[in-house]
């Protein structure tokens, strides 16, 4: 698992966090990034991760939700949704018009 975390780390800012959890997954906490960086920030993973089997979710605050254990939920969601998308890929919550009604934000998959 620390192999796949210090494959993770170079690409990403100083200021964000990567750490093991709940093997075989990683947990990144990406402080103040753009939800429309998501899927490059996802690309940029991808091509380090592409001999591992993995997915990712991500979620943003304030843009996508605005309590920790509502962006932890909807991050673990997208995850899932890579997942049953066959893996290797990230699901991104992206914020829409719709959400007023109560919606959950779109995914976007890269």
């Amino acid at each position: 698992m620390a192999i796949l975390a210090e494959r993770v780390t170079p690409p990403i800012r100083s200021t964000d966090v990567v750490t093991c959890w709940d093997p075989p997954c990683l947990a990144l906490m990406l402080i103040d990034a753009d939800v429309a960086s998501l899927p490059s920030i996802v690309d940029r993973l991808t091509t380090r991760l592409e001999m591992y089997l993995w997915s990712a979710g991500g979620a943003s605050y304030p843009k996508t939700a605005t309590r920790a254990d509502d962006l932890f939920h909807q991050a673990l969601h997208m995850m899932m949704q890579a997942q049953r998308d066959g893996g290797k890929a990230g699901c991104t919550c992206q914020p829409s018009s719709t959400e007023a009604d109560g919606s959950s934000p779109a995914p976007v998959t890269r």
